[in-house]
């Protein structure tokens, strides 16, 4: 039995020519050396150890695990944040948050509270951004993204009307010996995802639009009034340019392959895969991605803004003004205390 001080992993050897390690130990070390003071707190969170934003490498050998093939288990990546609370029988989860030095939020946790040291893992990453109008899971839940740069961070842990708090310091990967200037990352990845948060406002008005006009034309049907059919002639018209810049943001569901669609959510997705990394070194061929990004995002923005400024504006006014009812009457409901008498 061996304890690797770098680390406070404890290795455990075995007669049987195996060994089993416990990664970072410490939290239960401090606890039984300062016992009656952690105790003593509502939340307490564990010195957490130096994490590394380590450059992972696909291993040599078969890419897929068939039977033949046995391996151990990993350590995790990321860092362990060990804490201790109070369970109570009405909170089975402590919120948890990952803030960076400015105080903006990374990610969000929520973690199953349980009877003595309590631990989970941050993968030194920012909580994943979906690209607009995808699947945002169950919930809207969140999963990893871009990873972090090297820097001091936070992790705040709320339960039960109690908070605490604690630092993170991510160091580089020690065995990266060039030294990246990780501002210029910081500034793409801004970039990115102002682009993104703009397409994303765009698209919720088109489909929002998109709906607006399907409840007028499902009003119109049945309706062979001259009126109405040149009504439902300009809602036609309005449909098909909603669906031409839609078109311009995502693809309509297809079957088979594309290989370059030219949609503003690929660009997206292929720009962010020259961000995903802080270890990246910015060059001009980085520039030039984000430019053409940013181009096609301000190109969709101006063409939207001119649509619904002019064409919805003129369609709006011809809907308003039709005289076709949209809208039901209703008169008012009157209960009836002769009608059971009736059906007797």
């Amino acid at each position: 039995m061996v304890l690797q001080p770098q680390t406070n992993d404890l290795v455990l050897a075995t007669f049987g020519r195996s060994f089993y390690v416990i990664d970072d130990v410490y939290p239960l070390r401090n606890w039984v050396l300062n016992q009656k003071q952690i105790a003593e707190q509502d939340i307490h969170i564990f010195d957490v150890p130096k994490a590394y934003q380590a450059v992972y490498a696909s291993p040599n050998g078969s890419e897929i695990n068939s039977a033949e093939i046995f391996e151990g288990e990993n350590k995790h990546k990321g860092v362990p944040i060990s804490f201790l609370v109070k369970p109570v029988l009405e909170e089975p989860m402590a919120s948890v948050k990952i803030k960076n030095n400015k105080g903006e939020t990374l990610r969000n946790y929520t973690v199953i509270v349980e009877e003595g040291i309590n631990r989970f893992y941050w993968e030194l990453c920012r909580k994943n951004i979906h690209l607009p109008g995808k699947y945002r899971g169950y919930f809207n839940s969140e999963t990893p993204g871009v990873p972090v740069s090297p820097g001091l961070y936070h992790v705040e842990i709320a339960y039960a009307g109690n908070k605490a708090s604690a630092e993170i310091q991510v160091l580089p990967d020690p065995r990266i010996e060039k030294n990246f200037d990780y501002s210029c990352f910081e500034s793409f990845y801004q970039r990115w995802k102002l682009a993104l948060y703009t397409t994303s406002a765009a698209l919720d008005r088109l489909e929002e639009a998109k709906h607006s006009i399907s409840n007028v034309e499902m009003r119109l049907i049945g309706h062979d009034d001259k009126e109405s059919k040149a009504l439902m002639e300009q809602t036609k018209q309005i449909e098909e340019k909603l669906a031409g810049y839609i078109k311009r943001v995502k693809l309509p569901p297809f079957q088979g392959v594309i290989r370059e669609s030219g949609v503003i959510n690929d660009c997206l997705a292929e720009t962010i895969r020259y961000f995903n990394s802080p270890y990246v070194e910015i060059h001009k061929n980085h520039e030039l991605v984000m430019s053409h990004l940013e181009a096609e995002v301000k190109r969709l923005v101006t063409d939207v803004n001119i649509f619904f400024n002019a064409d919805w504006q003129s369609y709006k006014k011809e809907v308003t003004a039709a005289s076709i009812r949209f809208l039901n009457d209703y008169q008012p409901i009157i209960i009836d205390t002769t009608a059971d008498e009736e059906d007797e």
